[in-house]
């Protein structure tokens, strides 16, 4: 996979970790939620960023191991 496919493939889920956390945060903020469905949400919210760090920190050994791959091609 090339630099830019990774590129795209990353801006992609950034954007749908931006839009589940935003549904997170918009009904964690309804005033008919009680105390522990918020702590639900924000268990979630914090679980999301987890899994967004962790797929971000494996496009960027992806990233490194394409451009080593591609060094050690070149002659």
């Amino acid at each position: 996979m090339n630099e830019s496919r990774l590129l795209l493939r990353a801006t992609v889920i950034t954007a749908a970790f931006v839009a589940a956390d935003s549904l997170i945060l918009y009904f964690g903020t309804e005033p008919t939620w009680t105390f522990v469905h918020r702590w639900v949400l924000m268990a979630a919210g914090v679980g999301s960023g987890i899994g967004w760090a962790a797929l971000m920190m494996w496009q960027g050994r992806s990233r490194k191991r394409i451009s080593t791959e591609l060094q050690m091609k070149s002659p």
